[in-house]
């Protein structure tokens, strides 16, 4: 019997936030928040506590949040440097898997399929994915789920630590919102004015007609079977560097076999 695929999300959501905290000399409870180039201006990428408890919001224009609070200090965000410290982080990981992906801007998602137990079992491993991404000064939020996309959703849209089986797997997922599929916004809206907001609420609809009303990237009813495992996903492995290489060339050629 073949054994059951386990995948780990692991989520950063204060990724780029943290890894400035690192670099800077502001005080802990300064209220700033960082910036990318919008359509009609900056917007909010992300904020600090400080930033937040004033009212700042991710994806608000900088104008918009600064009306609420003119002392917001705003810094551009380096989306180019978050990148390259999750790459780092993806090759760091292999440590828990051989096959680890680099999951958006802020993730990662490993196949730890039968390696758990070297870690003393899969909760074990989970702690240990948390202890050692806050000893980096990182925040994470991690799940273990059969298909890469309920560990997904779990780990963003599940409030916590999740560790759970095949035959949990819709219990565990039907109270998510249907953003935890990780559909498109328009999409989202769509599913929600039809009164559909939650996982649970799709896996009774007709697949017919729920497929008829979207787009092919944006179909519920493909992110549900990912979800659920009726639909293969499988992680692309993060590039491994290769390993170090040495040569040297000889004067003669070389004939006897304990010089080759």
């Amino acid at each position: 019997m073949k054994a059951e695929q386990r995948i780990l999300s692991v989520w950063w959501p204060h990724l780029a936030i943290e890894r400035w905290r690192k670099s800077s000399d502001c005080p802990p409870d300064t209220a700033v928040i960082l910036t990318v180039e919008g359509t009609h201006g900056p917007v909010i990428s992300a904020v600090t506590k400080a930033a937040a408890d004033s009212g700042a919001r991710i994806g608000a224009r900088l104008p918009d949040a600064r009306a609420l609070d003119p002392s917001l200090v705003a810094i551009p965000a380096d989306p180019a440097g978050d990148a390259a410290l999750v790459e780092r982080l993806a090759r760091w990981a292999g440590r828990w898997s051989p096959v680890v992906e680099v999951d958006g801007a802020n993730g990662l998602r490993l196949d730890v399929s039968g390696v758990a137990h070297l870690f003393g079992g899969e909760a074990a491993l989970v702690e240990d994915v948390h202890k050692r991404f806050a000893a980096m000064g990182l925040t994470s939020r991690v799940a273990i789920a059969p298909t890469p996309a309920a560990a997904w959703a779990l780990a963003r849209f599940g409030g916590g630590s999740a560790i759970i089986c095949r035959q949990d797997l819709v219990a565990q997922l039907a109270p998510l919102p249907v953003a935890a599929l990780g559909l498109g916004s328009m999409a989202v809206r769509t599913l929600e004015r039809l009164g559909l907001k939650t996982i649970g609420a799709l896996v009774g609809v007709p697949r017919r007609a729920l497929a008829r009303r979207f787009r092919e990237a944006d179909n519920p009813v493909d992110a549900l079977d990912r979800a659920l495992g009726r639909k293969p996903e499988p992680l692309t492995a993060t590039a491994c560097e290769p390993p170090p290489r040495v040569s040297f060339g000889l004067a003669e050629r070389a004939s006897d076999p304990a010089m080759l």
